[in-house]
């Protein structure tokens, strides 16, 4: 019998953040609501449910539903796109439909869907086979509510009988570790294929792994609480020993994460909506810098007020990317911690980010 493990996760996308926070940290008075009205789209649901199998394989099941407040959101929605790696996971449409203000239901038929090869698979078709289902919403215009649901199967386990939510090679390219949902690492040797070890980083999701330059430590970021507050609690074990060098907690809500390839520095982005009737809009903003090794705060960026979706260093940790201001990419001096200059993405929202 196989063994499911199922979990509900609700995504915050673009400017839609459903929080009824004050300022000041206290709780808004029950009749005043965040006014999400200057939004070009609001996002009211976005959950996706996983299903895992004793044999590593997966499914994702993913229902959205955002409301379009001006040409800004209809163009931004006008054409959905689903990306998936052929050899290892399809995905199907279950529909996708636009309600109307009247009420009505204007369906996109889904023979209009074109699976087409996504631009890396193009450029270079013998080491990539990611592809891309286009969807061109029928009938949208402002003031709709564009409602869609999709499913993901990932077909052919990675590893026969596990599954992860993070992945990491040392830099000689000797080892492979993989983090998964309930905080477990697994470490394998990559020439024989074999299992080296496993261990409990953390009590929830392992977020990032990386490997020390000289591929003897791990060091694992995973989602944790203390003292009942959600935090980052990042482990630095040996590869060889298992001895753990270091373990320590950092105080962030986990919005979004990510960790230089050498494992030393960690970046944070937690964005939270403190508006209300008086000010809409307004979040609080904190993009910061920390010592993985310590847990000392190294850097707090200032200058954001829109939240933030994506965190990329360059492989070589001297810059920062983060994109948080609509369209603006930000780029972030380390060694001063000053802005070196912004890039147009020309989207509303860049999910992902990173540098060759």
């Amino acid at each position: 019998m196989s063994c499911r493990v199922f979990g509900l996760f609700l995504l915050f996308l673009c400017n839609a953040f459903p929080t009824s926070t004050a300022q000041d940290g206290k709780k808004a008075s029950p009749g005043l609501q965040p006014d999400h009205s200057a939004e070009a789209f609001v996002v009211e649901e976005n959950t996706d449910s996983f299903s895992f199998e004793n044999d590593g394989t997966s499914t994702r099941d993913s229902l959205a539903r955002v409301r379009m407040q001006s040409d800004a959101g209809v163009q931004r929605f006008g054409l959905l796109t689903f990306s998936y790696q052929k050899s290892v996971e399809t995905v199907e449409i279950d529909y996708i439909r636009v309600r109307k203000p009247d009420g009505s239901i204007v369906a996109t038929p889904l023979d209009d869907v074109q699976d087409m090869p996504s631009n890396i698979t193009r450029e270079a078709p013998f080491y990539s086979d990611l592809r891309e289902k286009h969807a061109p919403v029928k009938g949208l215009s402002t003031g709709d509510v564009l409602v869609w649901q999709c499913h993901w199967r990932q077909t052919k386990p990675l590893v026969p009988g596990q599954f992860w939510t993070s992945l990491a090679f040392s830099h000689d390219g000797r080892t492979m570790a993989g983090g998964s949902n309930d905080g477990m690492v697994w470490v394998w040797d990559v020439v024989t294929g074999g299992e080296c070890a496993t261990f409990q980083a953390c009590s929830n999701q392992v977020r990032r792994l990386a490997f020390t330059i000289d591929s003897g430590t791990i060091v694992a970021v995973g989602t944790d609480k203390s003292d009942g507050e959600p935090c980052l609690r990042v482990m630095h074990r040996e590869v060889t020993s298992g001895v753990v060098k270091s373990l320590v907690t950092i105080p962030s809500k986990d919005w979004e994460v990510t960790i230089t390839g050498d494992g030393r520095i960690l970046a944070t982005a937690n964005s939270d909506y403190v508006g209300d009737v008086q000010n809409p809009g307004k979040y609080d903003v904190d993009v910061k810098l920390w010592d993985t090794g310590t847990g000392k705060e190294l850097a707090s960026l200032p200058g954001y007020n829109k939240p933030v979706y994506a965190l990329a260093f360059a492989s070589d940790a001297t810059v920062l990317a983060t994109e948080g201001e609509l369209d603006q990419i930000r780029l972030w001096d380390l060694s001063t911690n000053k802005l070196l200059g912004s890039i147009s993405a020309r989207v509303t929202t860049v999910p992902h980010l990173a540098f060759s």
